[in-house]
C-alpha cells in the first residue's frame, strides 16, 4: 500500500506533449493489470488527444515513450484498454474504430463483413472481459451499439 499527503491547491508539474485537447487518460501498473500480455517494465500512461495523437508515456519519468498518429485525419473521439490483449480501441469522427497495438506501433480499422459500421461518430468506447473472451462495445451519434470479438 502506497500512502500519499495530498496538499490542497498544491501543483506537482505540467507536462507538455499533446497540442490540442486531451480526451482520455489510461493508467497501466503492471503489478495490478492481470492479462495474458506481458506490459514491459514500469508503469505506464496513455493518453489520447484531439490533436490526433496517442502517446505511451513512462509514469516515473513522465517522458514520451511512443508517439502513435492516426493515419487517415479521422479525429479521436475515445479510446479504452484491452487488458487481455494490451491493444487499445480507439473511436474517430467518422465512425472508424481502430485497434492499435502501442508496442509495434500498428493499428488495423475494424470493418464489418455485413457492413453495418457507424455512420457518425463514435462517441463512447469500453472494453470487456467475459468468460475467457474480450469485447469491445462502441456507441456512436447515430444511436447504434456495435459488440465486436477482439481473438
Amino acid at each position: 500500500m502506497k500512502a500519499f499527503k495530498i496538499k490542497i491547491g498544491q501543483k506537482t508539474l505540467d507536462i507538455e506533449g499533446h497540442t490540442d485537447s486531451i480526451l482520455k487518460i489510461i493508467c497501466l501498473d503492471p503489478k495490478r493489470l492481470k492479462t495474458n500480455e506481458q506490459i514491459r517494465d514500469k508503469p505506464k500512461i496513455i493518453t489520447c488527444s484531439l490533436d490526433n495523437t496517442i502517446r505511451l508515456w513512462d509514469s516515473k519519468k513522465m517522458d514520451v515513450i511512443n508517439v502513435l498518429e492516426s493515419p487517415d485525419n479521422s479525429e479521436l473521439s475515445c479510446m479504452a484498454f484491452l487488458a487481455n490483449s494490451c491493444l487499445v480501441a480507439t473511436g474517430h469522427e467518422d465512425g472508424a474504430i481502430r485497434l492499435w497495438n502501442l508496442e509495434i506501433s500498428s493499428s488495423v480499422v475494424l470493418k464489418s463483413q455485413k457492413g453495418g459500421n457507424h455512420t457518425n461518430s463514435i462517441s463512447c468506447i469500453i472494453a470487456d472481459y467475459h468468460k475467457e473472451q474480450e469485447f469491445i462495445i462502441a456507441g456512436s451519434y447515430d444511436g447504434t451499439l456495435s459488440v465486436w470479438e477482439i481473438t
